[in-house]
């Protein structure tokens, strides 16, 4: 009996996406070992954090960097750096913003419920309506109050692109944060948006990067990582609530460390292709679904999905429903792409091959089941 058992909570089969209400992805042995090891020794978390810091600056070609722990806190300590322009003393009489420029400009396609980790610190989110082009939208929103502008880097084509609030930054000399959390792959997305300009990019750990699910990373501007660490904990800030351990600092170090050499992640794409290309005639042939090819992730990651588009008259929520409640219960998501109006989309990228043939074979009874009814 394993520890989930013992506690009596469901496991699943996750053909979804590595999510953090899932638990994120799963660790390799080699991040697993480095958090053992990690555990067995006491250091100096700010000696950690500066090593670690600037060991991960150079091997994104960055100028700074910063583990957090996660990309919420990541963004609620990039805040705290940017209304008091990394001042200490300012930043540790957060969330006391007397005096000081506590705007932050978020395009309206762009909000989420993760936007009121940056209130912590005292920051008002402004929400920004901006269709595609308008610029001028979204610089006519600056006032003297306004001390940055945050981007989403997610799949929404009605607002402006990256380029285009970047543009905008520079014009009003306001720095830029990218949010891309799950923008792993492309691995160049690690130094892209700051060789642009941003002034720092936030992804998450626990993601395609199979790092610990309560890590995250901030890069770029040397300045604002520095001052991110200056409050990090063990001081006691506001940063006291987004405490990480030297066990998820080493553990994500050596995940990073990992999918930079590629191999592992290539050769997982690769897989996926082949899976889909092989898959498709036998799935086709059972006649309860089209079999397509879906690029890119669900989150515009550079990796290819299988699209099953449903011939039935059942709708893509029952099927995704039932899996899910079966046995084994398996995790898949409704059809993202354009042309796939009713079906479900299985992400291969974390099965292994046992868990492949588990997730088709269920996908084809619980399709007869539903036929049927």
């Amino acid at each position: 009996m394993n520890v989930y058992e013992e506690l009596n909570v469901k496991t699943y089969i996750n053909a979804l996406d590595p999510i953090s209400s899932y638990g994120g992805s799963l660790l390799s042995p080699a991040v697993l070992d480095a958090m053992e090891e990690a555990s067995r020794s006491f250091v100096r978390m700010e000696d950690l954090h500066a090593a670690v810091g600037e060991r991960i600056a150079r091997m994104t070609d960055n100028e700074g960097a910063a583990v957090v722990s996660g990309t919420a806190a990541g963004m609620m300590l990039c805040a705290a750096a940017l209304m008091t322009k990394g001042d200490y003393r300012k930043m540790m009489c957060l969330p006391d913003v007397t005096g000081l420029p506590n705007e932050i400009l978020i395009l309206k396609e762009h909000t989420s419920v993760f936007d009121g980790e940056m209130c912590i610190t005292g920051a008002r989110i402004v929400a920004v309506e901006a269709g595609r082009h308008e610029k001028d939208k979204l610089l006519a929103a600056v006032t003297e109050k306004t001390c940055a502008i945050y981007y989403a880097q997610v799949r929404e084509h009605n607002t402006l692109t990256f380029e285009e609030a970047l543009e905008v930054a520079q014009r009003a000399d306001l720095p830029l944060v990218v949010n891309a959390a799950a923008q792993l792959p492309p691995m160049e997305n690690l130094w892209r948006f700051t060789k642009a300009g941003a002034a720092a990019a936030i992804f998450a750990g626990g993601r395609a990067l199979r790092g610990p699910s309560g890590s995250g990373l901030v890069v770029g501007q040397k300045w604002l990582t520095d001052a991110i660490l200056s409050i990090a904990p063990p001081k006691h800030s506001i940063a006291s609530v987004a405490n990480i351990g030297r066990e998820e600092i080493v553990g994500f170090f050596v995940a990073l460390e990992e999918y930079m050499a590629g191999d592992d992640l290539n050769a997982r794409i690769q897989r996926a292709e082949r899976i889909i290309r092989e898959a498709r005639h036998s799935i086709e042939r059972e006649g309860y679904f089209l079999c397509r090819r879906s690029y890119p992730g669900p989150s515009g990651q550079h990796y290819p999905r299988m699209a099953l588009e449903i011939l039935g008259s059942y709708s893509a929520e029952v099927l995704v429903e039932m899996l899910a409640a079966g046995e084994p219960p398996i995790l898949v998501s409704r059809a993202d792409s354009e042309d796939v109006e009713n079906g479900i989309c299985i992400n291969l990228m974390m099965l292994d091959d046992a868990q492949v043939e588990t997730v088709l074979r269920r996908v084809e009874e619980c399709a007869e089941a539903l036929t049927l009814m």
